[in-house]
């Protein structure tokens, strides 16, 4: 009876060692965007200088860093979230000296619907994709449109905590990370009145990320949006 008892103990220690010692993804994701405009007025080169054709993404423990480039690898924005003050603080090209500050409350988005499209590969990676198509609430109507998808092919080989998402409730993100707590390796995001962005992961690096690497400028004036 007691070698029954040791052999349950040490079942049960090894298991919840098991699930601690899980390997979380920490590290860097290079991703390049391209662009389809839609607005008559929108062009790719237009697309490309206001939000971009490169982005940097350091992550670690539900903080991440996102740092998009122009071709000449010039900065257009900066994104930092911080889980523990569910907050996102950001910088951008057209106001260079001011710091934004976006609470992480949905206050533009009504629902969503899911559908699983299938496995994908991308760049030699192997993920699942789903599309999502978001109603906005009226007050929020973009050009007399009331819906935007977001399609997302998620990489079982990089998971994520999904509890360091929770309180991120901007696009359901909390609830899409719990169902699929893994790192997202291809975006494309049709908001059907300026353009459609497709970013894909082209080199995801497994490295430590220094705690400083998501510290903001608190010099900056600040503008809540």
């Amino acid at each position: 009876m007691k070698n029954n008892l040791l052999i349950i103990f040490c079942f049960l220690l090894f298991a919840s060692q098991m699930v601690y010692a899980q390997d979380y993804f920490e590290g860097k994701v290079t991703y390049d965007i391209s662009y389809e405009p839609i607005h008559p007025n929108a062009t790719v080169e237009f697309l490309e200088e206001n939000y971009g054709v490169k982005e940097i993404l350091y992550y670690k423990k539900g903080h991440y860093k996102k740092i998009r480039l122009n071709r000449l690898n010039d900065t257009i924005s900066i994104l930092v979230y911080s889980p523990k003050k569910n907050t996102t603080y950001g910088t951008h090209i057209s106001v260079r000296d001011t710091l934004m500050v976006y609470g992480s409350d949905d206050n533009i988005m009504l629902s969503y619907k899911e559908k699983n499209l299938g496995k994908v590969s991308v760049n030699d990676f192997e993920t699942y994709s789903i599309q999502y198509v978001f109603d906005y609430k009226q007050e929020f109507d973009l050009g007399g449109n009331k819906k935007s998808e977001k399609t997302y092919c998620f990489s079982e080989n990089f998971p994520i905590k999904h509890k360091w998402h929770k309180n991120q409730k901007d696009g359901f993100y909390n609830k899409i990370i719990k169902k699929n707590p893994y790192l997202i390796l291809k975006v494309v995001d049709n908001d059907f009145y300026i353009k459609i962005e497709t970013k894909v992961a082209v080199s995801v690096e497994r490295i430590k990320v220094d705690k400083n690497t998501f510290n903001i400028d608190s010099s900056l004036p600040v503008k809540h949006i």
